[in-house]
Order: structure tokens, then sequence, then C-alpha cells
């Protein structure tokens, strides 16, 4: 029996069929994703060799894909099961396009891992479901990943939140810190506008309230009326804080301000210094004002007072000593005690002379109002002719000149003596139990470094930073009390600092100390054979 022209095409398009069909089976099995194809009542039809690898079990071909999955034990990723009318496979036979699914499959060793899946309907040339079909791979690894970033990310914003919290309970801290001192405090960021200031801040300008004081640097010296202690205006460059942001650090200065509330001048007293980054960079400055006008006003009336009471004393201690020197002279005659006594006098009087006198040096250098008389000085002399009449009323010490380098300095003869001789008297005072005081005449390259040593008693550690203070005693109530006024180091630290030198010590308790001042050289030193 033949067969005819067309069921030979027939039989040829259902060979090229086939052909393509294995095509496709051939490709899908060697698909490197697990490929899984169930009919319409959930049997499963095909699944490749990757698949099977995947989830290490034969799946049946005579089980629904549910019944198969309960073995599988399927669960979401946060661990809940997931229902078999859940499962993608089941959502894309009721026509649904799953992508990105993911699940968590036990393997028959008991090992889990996570499939991604995308889940599609197969449907006929009617566009009846007549199947499904999924492609999933094992993204064990990604899940990981992406769970250790999402703990990462948790424990950042964890942390994030913490520093946060810390951040303001420090920002309270500080505020409150801020908000209770006396003194006032403002900061500016770099481009010079003030950000933060305190209620004591707030307060000194004379404001209502921070908001007012929210300006850039240059509106203050207008408002403020803000001027140097001789008058002249202040610059908005020369302010503290402008000055600090090109990174100058402004220690102890005083300004003129008019207060907006009374309208009255104030005395401020500011500390200013810049802010910097990690980096070192200026990102802002800040400045600590006091109002330091009633403190100023009660030291001239003091300096006013020592000036007046030392000059009024002048002339009844002058007329004391003048009478006392009289009876020593016309002592011929008169009970062998009266002289004595005229002494004591006369003792008396010059100790209220020397104190006297150094009232009024305290007041005249306090006020700027000391007068030098410059004089063309051979140091090392008048060292030498110090030291030799020092030795003569010290018998028990060894007053010695160690180094006599020839210089000359221009300076006050007579204020030079006075501070030679009183860093001398202290030397021997406070070595009680006698021993060497050294004295050095030092030139250096521009200058010359007088030195007086002693090994007595030294300052104590604590009291150091005070020394140079007016009417400071460092061994005040201790068992080296000398008495005095503990204006001698004051007085020269200030004679020595307007001959343009430098006073300063050197101190151990219990071995010692040492002094020293600098003099710039005088141009004619060289004659010297320096």
């Amino acid at each position: 029996m033949g067969i005819d022209r067309h069921e030979r095409k027939t039989i040829a398009i259902d060979s090229c069929e086939i052909e393509r069909l294995k095509l496709i089976e051939a490709a899908l099995t060697s698909a490197a994703e697990g490929v899984v194809v169930i009919d319409s009542h959930w049997r499963v039809v095909f699944i490749n060799d990757a698949g099977k690898r995947l989830v290490h079990r034969a799946l049946s071909a005579d089980l629904s894909i549910a019944a198969q999955a309960a073995a599988f034990n399927l669960r979401y990723p946060d661990d809940r099961p997931v229902p078999p009318e859940d499962l993608p496979l089941a959502r894309a036979l009721r026509g649904e396009t799953v992508t990105e699914a993911r699940v968590i499959l036990t393997r028959p060793d008991g090992t889990d891992v996570y499939l991604g899946s995308s889940n599609s309907p197969i449907k006929d040339g009617e566009g009846n479901v007549v199947g499904a079909v999924a492609v999933f791979r094992d993204v064990t690894g990604r899940h990981k990943r992406e769970d250790s970033w999402r703990q990462a990310k948790e424990y950042s914003d964890k942390l994030v939140e913490t520093a946060n919290v810390l951040a303001q309970r420090r920002a309270a801290e500080l505020q409150s810190v801020l908000d209770n001192m006396l003194d006032g405090v403002y900061a500016c960021d770099v481009e010079g506008r003030v950000i933060l200031v305190n209620e004591a801040g707030v307060h000194l300008l004379g404001f209502d309230d921070f908001e007012q004081t929210q300006r850039a640097l240059p509106d203050f010296p207008r408002i403020l009326n803000i001027r140097h202690l001789d008058g002249t205006p202040v610059s908005p460059s020369e302010l503290p804080l402008a000055r600090a942001l090109i990174g100058e650090i402004v220690v102890q200065e005083d300004e003129i301000v008019c207060n907006q509330r009374t309208h009255r001048d104030m005395r401020v007293r500011t500390n200013a210094a810049p802010i910097r980054n990690d980096a070192g960079e200026i990102v802002g400055a800040v400045e600590v004002a006091r109002d330091v006008t009633e403190l100023t006003e009660l030291d001239e009336l003091k300096d006013q007072f020592i000036a007046v009471a030392a000059h009024e004393l002048k002339t009844p201690v002058a007329v004391m000593k003048g009478y006392a020197q009289m009876l020593l002279r016309a002592s011929e005659g008169v009970p062998a005690s009266f002289p004595r006594m005229f002494e004591a006098i006369a003792r008396g009087a010059d100790r209220i002379d020397a104190i006297v006198k150094d009232l009024l040096d305290v007041s005249q250098l306090h006020l700027g109002q000391t007068e030098l008389v410059i004089d063309r000085i051979d140091l090392p002399e008048i060292v030498e002719q110090i030291v030799a009449r020092t030795a003569l009323n010290a018998p028990t010490h060894r007053i010695r000149l160690v180094r006599a380098d020839p210089v000359v300095v221009h300076g006050d003869r007579d204020r030079l003596e006075s501070v030679l001789t009183n860093l001398i008297d202290n030397a021997i005072r406070y070595s009680p139990y006698g021993g060497e005081v050294d004295i050095a005449v030092a030139a250096r390259q521009d200058e010359v470094v007088v030195s007086v040593a002693d090994h007595g008693v030294g300052i104590p550690r604590n009291k150091q930073a005070r020394i140079f203070q007016r009417f400071y005693r460092a061994h005040d109530g201790s068992p080296y009390d000398y008495g005095g006024m503990g204006v001698g180091l004051y007085i020269s630290r200030e004679t020595i600092s307007r001959h343009h030198g430098r006073m300063w010590f050197e101190s151990e308790e219990g071995a010692g100390s040492t002094f020293y001042f600098s003099l710039p050289l005088s141009d004619d030193t060289s004659d010297k054979g320096c």
C-alpha cells in the first residue's frame, strides 16, 4: 500500500518536530541550572541532571510535586514552612509568573541549601495552563553574603544609633557645663558665623537670646562698639575669633565692649583658639570671655592706694631717719643704753624706707610709670662689686663669681644693681645652713645671661607657677618664712622686662634654686673683646 504525498509531508513535519524537541530536551538536560517541568496534575514530567544534583534526590513521576515537597522540608528564608499551595510551581499552575523566589531545601544528608527559582505557567495553543516550569539554582553563597551584609548593616545602624545617642548625651552634658559656666563661650564656623553661645555669653553682651548672637563676625564691632583699651576701634580682622580662624591663639587680651542692655562700657578679657579636625584643618574657632571691669577697677584702686600710701609715708620716714641719725651723732653724754635704742630706731626707719621704696616701685611698674636712666654698663664690673660687698655681710656663705665674660649692656645701673642684689640676697636667705652661692655672667650670640645659683631649700613645685606674682611668698607659713612683702622677684622681673630681657628659674625643693636673667648685648660689646 503506497503513501500519498500529503501523508509523506506530515511524517516529515513530525520528524522535524521530534528532532526539535530532542534538541530542546538535550539543551535542558545539559543546562547548568536546574530545570523541572510538571503537568497540570502536579506530576513531574521532566527534571534535568543539574536539578537532580541540586536536590540530591530523584523525583518520582508517580507522585505530585506537592506530595514530594514535604520530603524536602521546604521553608522560607526566615525558616517558616512553605504550604503546598504557596509553592512557586503551584502558583505557576494558577497562571502566575513567579521570579526571584527563594526557599530553603533540606537534602537527604541533612544539609540545607538555598534555592532561587523563576517559575512560569505552560499554556497550550488556546491559552489553557497545561503545566509549569521552574528554573532554579543554588544561591546559598549569595544568600550568606547578603545575610552577612544585612547583619553588618544592622550592626552598623545599631552603632550609628548608639553613637548618636552617646553624642546627644555628650552634647547635652557639654551644653549643661557651658550653661553653668560664669564665663561667656562663643564658637563660630570656618565662615566666621557664630553658631554656639552659652547663656553667660548671651548675658555678657546684653542680648536677650541666642538668636540675636547668630551673626557674622564683621557685624559685632559695629553692634557692640568694640574698642582697644586706648579707645581705637577694633576692626573685624582684629577680633579674637577672626584671628583664631587663621590659626592664632589669643591669650588674656582685653577689649572695651558696650553692653547692649545697659549701654555701659565693660572691660572684657578674652582667650581664643582655632578648632581643628583630625586632619589638622581649621573648621572653626572658640572664644572664652569674662567681664573684668570690677576686677580692673579694684586693681587700679589698690595701685592708687599703694602709691598714695607710699608717697605719704616718704616724708615721716625721712624725718624719722634724720632724727635717728642726728641722735646717733649726738649720743655723747647720754646713758649707755640710748645709742643702742637710737640704732634700733635707725634700723627700723631704714626698714620702713625700704618697704616704701618697694611699694613705690611696685605701683610705678604696674601703672607703667617707671622711668629708666639708660647708660652704658660694664656688667661684669658691677657684678664683681656686688659680690664683694655681699660677701662681707655673709660670713657663713661662699659668694663666688664663677664666670665673668666681658660684656657691655645699656640699662639703668641702679635698677640692675637692685635686681642682682635681690637675687643674691634671696640665695643667701634661703640657704640657712650656708654653702656656695655661684654667680655667672655668660655671653651668648646676641645676649648675656646672668645666673645666681644656691644649694638651699628650693621652691616647692606647687608654688613655682606663682613665684613672680606681686605679694606672693612661696615660703609663707613654713619654717623658712623669713618675712618680706613678696615683691622682690616681681620688681626684678618687671625691671628686666623693661630692659627687653627675660627672667626665669630652675628649682628643686631641698636641692636649691638657680635664677637667670638675660639682657641684650650692646652694639659696642665687641670693644670688650667679645
